[in-house]
């Protein structure tokens, strides 16, 4: 039951910062404050998070740290490519019928599989193109 409570608190706090990248430090400002959730609690919890596709991994803008987004549950992260706003820092879900057989191409003529859920092309959005 302890264990649920601590759960629920870290999904609460992400699912209410949906549309934020929170570095590791954030996301346990955010659930500690109570002095009952632990920080090795938050690290086991993100990593099961980031292994089910729950929580999306990607490196941070200096590309040494690491942030998080939450997905919800249920998405399939695991399958598509993002892009990713270096203005805005907008996150975008590709699913794409072209990238798919780029990722298909790269496994069978280059073997290598692709992780969809580590996979991150960076760039400018059309809005923040628009607006400069």
């Amino acid at each position: 039951m302890y264990k649920t409570k601590q759960k629920s608190r870290l999904l609460d706090f992400l699912k209410s910062n949906m549309s934020s990248q929170l570095s590791i430090n954030e996301i346990i400002d955010g659930v500690c404050c109570d002095g009952v959730t632990g920080k090795s609690t938050i690290y086991r919890q993100i990593s099961k998070m980031v292994e089910d596709g729950t929580l999306l991994r990607m490196h941070g803008e200096d590309s040494k740290s690491v942030i998080y987004q939450y997905m919800g549950e249920g998405t399939h992260c695991g399958e598509h490519f993002h892009l990713k706003c270096t203005e805005c820092g907008r996150l975008i879900h590709l699913d794409c019928h072209h990238l798919e057989n780029i990722g298909m191409h790269i496994q069978e003529e280059h073997k290598f599989l692709i992780d969809m859920k580590k996979t991150v092309l960076y760039g400018i959005c059309d809005n923040c193109r628009k607006s400069c």
